[in-house]
């Protein structure tokens, strides 16, 4: 689950696999996501901040097996790993410290 804004996720990319849930969404909707509490969970948002409040939150909800994935897109991108969506110029300025 990437919990980043839909502006973050267009011009970072995502990761194969990941689904766009903002963290407020997930927060106001999360009944919805009942049928996956037993199965792994990774959340992901920019560098970790808001990944590691939504996988408090699911954890507190009964979620079994939740994982933050530390760093978030911007680790995942510095170690190499691909992403999808991503625009160069936009990559390395949000990479930019």
């Amino acid at each position: 689950i990437d919990v980043r804004t839909p502006q973050e996720y267009s011009e970072t990319g995502y990761i194969k696999g990941s689904e766009l849930i903002p963290l407020g969404e997930l927060m106001r909707d999360l009944a919805k996501f009942n049928s996956y509490k037993d199965k792994e969970i990774v959340v992901l948002c920019a560098v970790g901040g808001r990944s590691r409040m939504a996988a408090q939150l699911l954890v507190r909800e009964g979620f079994k097996d939740v994982r933050n994935l530390i760093g978030g897109i911007r680790a995942w991108i510095k170690f190499g790993f691909p992403v999808i969506g991503s625009a160069k110029d936009s990559t390395a300025k949000y990479l930019k410290t």
